[in-house]
């Protein structure tokens, strides 16, 4: 769970009017909550303004870098005597 997703659950805030409010549609705030996409530098500032500076863009910023930082998930090689 993410920072701003904790912060509306705290504040009670319902999913699709704060979508409204940041001119978002209810699918890509979804996305943004479930750290599915990170939200562009205006977003995340009209976020900053919306939530009082609780959630900042430089919150965005560092959970970009933890992910950054992460080891990336490899599937394992298919074996080519497998039938698909």
């Amino acid at each position: 769970m993410n920072k701003f997703y904790a912060w509306m659950k705290e504040n009670d805030k319902i999913q699709a009017q704060v979508a409204k409010k940041l001119g978002l549609c209810p699918s890509s705030l979804h996305d943004i909550l479930h750290d599915k996409k990170i939200p562009s530098i205006k977003i995340a500032y009209d976020i900053e303004v919306y939530t009082n500076s609780d959630i900042t863009v430089y919150d965005w910023l560092e959970q970009t870098n933890e992910s950054a930082t992460e080891s990336p998930t490899i599937p394992p090689k298919a074996n080519k005597n497998q039938r698909k």
